[in-house]
């Protein structure tokens, strides 16, 4: 008995002797909040907006729709290549000088007149270095009138050309070296006003910018064809008027 009090006293005096051991502290993770737990809360009631169906949307809703969601596809607008004409055998590059006219509805009318220039442009030149293009050539007059006025033609009455009105358009018709077609560049654009004090009528000059100027510029990618067919003029030579005493024998 003795020895069993003895060894119940070892053993209690031993627990107290040894170090005590420390608890596990077991760290507490605060979980990630959702997009929705930050978002502020709103007092009122929150907007249900109702979703269309995309056959109800108009254009311009499909189209937000699709950048919203990041299917939005950009393409870019290519321009249609036109087809080429190749110059006739004897031509050259000559200037040309056309005459235009709108009736009282701001359209061009039927009137036109073109003058081929022989070697540089310069109205004031001698006779011999012109010609009248409507007198040895009139089919490709009416092709020239026919693609400046489909171009010119704009549905609102605002914005056509001024009723009643002459415009002068200078041309440089060329052939090009690489493939030999035919190529047609508006160089300068005149419009004929009416001086208040003196009555003349002088021609003024059209900023490239103005929107006459671009209205019938708009006729630079066709009118190249209206020069497939182009005559050269008839040589003029010395002598061609015949005296009336020598007209009947």
């Amino acid at each position: 008995m003795a020895k069993a009090a003895k060894a119940e006293v070892k053993s209690k005096s031993k627990s107290k002797d040894e170090p005590k051991k420390k608890a596990k502290v077991i760290p507490i993770t605060k979980g990630k909040k959702s997009k929705e737990e930050d978002a502020p809360k709103s007092k009122g009631k929150a907007k249900v907006v109702p979703i269309k169906d995309k056959k109800d949307m108009s254009p311009l809703e499909k189209a937000r729709l699709a950048r919203a969601n990041g299917t939005s596809k950009k393409s870019k607008s290519k321009k249609k290549v036109l087809p080429t004409f190749k110059a006739p055998e004897d031509f050259k590059p000559h200037f040309l000088e056309v005459l235009i006219k709108t009736e009282k509805d701001g359209l061009l009318s039927s009137l036109i007149k073109a003058t081929r220039y022989q070697g540089r442009y310069d109205p004031n030149v001698d006779d011999k270095k012109k010609a009248d293009l409507g007198s040895y050539d009139p089919r490709t007059l009416a092709a020239i009138l026919s693609r400046l006025s489909m171009t010119s033609y704009v549905t609102n009455p605002v914005k056509r050309l001024p009723p009643n009105t002459t415009f002068k358009v200078l041309l440089r018709i060329t052939k090009k070296s690489k493939d030999g077609t035919i190529g047609a560049a508006f160089k300068e654009i005149w419009i004929a006003k009416k001086n208040e004090k003196s009555g003349k009528i002088k021609a003024v000059s059209l900023d490239k910018k103005d929107p006459m100027y671009r209205l019938i510029r708009k006729a630079s990618r066709i009118l190249p064809a209206a020069f497939k067919d182009v005559l050269m003029p008839p040589k003029k030579v010395r002598g061609q008027k015949v005296k009336k005493e020598d007209e009947d024998d």
